[in-house]
């Protein structure tokens, strides 16, 4: 119930309770769902080294799921890309994927880097298979503009085309 009312409070803007709550949380049970959201707030706190450090020990908890220490090491990975470390979002992206192989989040993540690196066609291909997966519209976009920066536009404009359906 922790988890509901940290979420709650954060949402709504109050960080301070949201911190005693979360405390109470790790208190009984400093695990992934814990660790996750200290690493959400630190991050919304303008803690990068706190979000990523809180965000490694939900990875290091673990979880009977693999899905969920996959979705930690995407987050992760959000993290480090969001940083300007590639490498360490590469590296989380793999992880991602190893825990569950076909894991779209952790695919789109690796097709970000991908595109960072100006892999364009590699990036492209592994946004078509993310797409093909889970058509969410932030994948959707981002595999348009790779494709917009590969000079297919007619590809980028059908990619766009269903993201305003989607809306």
């Amino acid at each position: 119930a922790y988890g509901v009312l940290v979420d709650a409070e954060v949402e709504l803007g109050d960080y301070a309770a949201a911190t005693d709550t979360l405390q109470q949380m790790v208190d009984l049970r400093p695990d992934l769902g814990s660790y996750s959201r200290i690493s959400y707030l630190r991050e919304l706190m303008g803690d990068r080294t706190g979000a990523l450090s809180a965000m490694q020990r939900a990875v290091s908890a673990g979880s009977g799921y693999p899905e969920n220490v996959a979705w930690a090491q995407v987050q992760l990975g959000n993290l480090y890309f969001d940083g300007g470390d590639l490498t360490g979002a590469a590296e989380a992206y793999e992880a991602a994927s190893a825990a569950t192989p076909g894991y779209a989040p952790a695919m789109a993540g690796a097709a970000k880097v991908l595109a960072a690196r100006g892999q364009l066609a590699a990036a492209a291909d592994l946004y078509a298979q993310v797409v093909a997966l889970l058509p969410l519209p932030e994948y959707l976009s981002a595999y348009g503009d790779v494709l917009n920066a590969r000079g297919d536009q007619s590809g980028a404009n059908a990619q766009f085309a269903t993201v305003a359906a989607i809306q």
